[in-house]
């Protein structure tokens, strides 16, 4: 087999999850230590917040607009915009991509060559900076736009995301 081949999106199971970025927080920043302790499913302390998104009782992004509201006060930063506690948060170490997803990509760029693909591509969310980033850190390079057709209950819709390639085999 020669040609093209997909290497599939790895979305969130690459990067940090806020909860993992909300410890780090906690042990970088001593004033939000016994917030970052509640933090979903993920924190050593019940996290009542965690239950009511659960229950239906609020959003996920309400669930993030009370830590954030909750974290700027104990930073002396109370009111501040939602926007600023999510850069804080992907501040905190400067990778915000897990160690094992450049092992899963190239896990799935050898499955690919040993299929006898000469040229792997992904789709990337247009904007997404971080994983455009660690999509080039691994060698793969931007080659333009494309619009993907994906499957959604009522059908598909139509998604326009930056098409990567790389080069697998001679």
């Amino acid at each position: 087999m020669s040609g093209r081949g997909l290497l599939p999106a790895l979305g969130g199971t690459a990067l940090g999850s806020g909860f993992e970025r909300l410890a780090l927080l906690g042990d970088r920043e001593p004033a939000v230590r016994s917030i970052a302790a509640r933090r979903g499913p993920l924190g050593p302390e019940r996290d009542p917040l965690w239950d009511a998104m659960l229950s239906g009782e609020i959003t996920e992004r309400g669930y993030w607009r009370a830590r954030s509201e909750e974290i700027g006060a104990a930073l002396g930063r109370p009111g501040w915009p939602i926007t600023e506690f999510m850069h804080l948060l992907y501040r905190v170490t400067g990778d915000v991509v897990r160690p094992e997803a450049a092992a899963l990509v190239a896990d799935a760029e050898a499955l690919l060559r040993d299929a006898g693909v000469e040229i792997g591509w992904l789709a990337c969310a247009i904007g997404n900076e971080r994983a455009a980033r660690f999509y080039e850190k691994c060698g793969w390079q931007r080659a333009g736009n494309v619009v993907e057709h994906v499957q959604i209950p009522d059908g598909t819709m139509q998604l326009e995301v930056w098409r990567y390639e790389k080069r697998l085999r001679d």
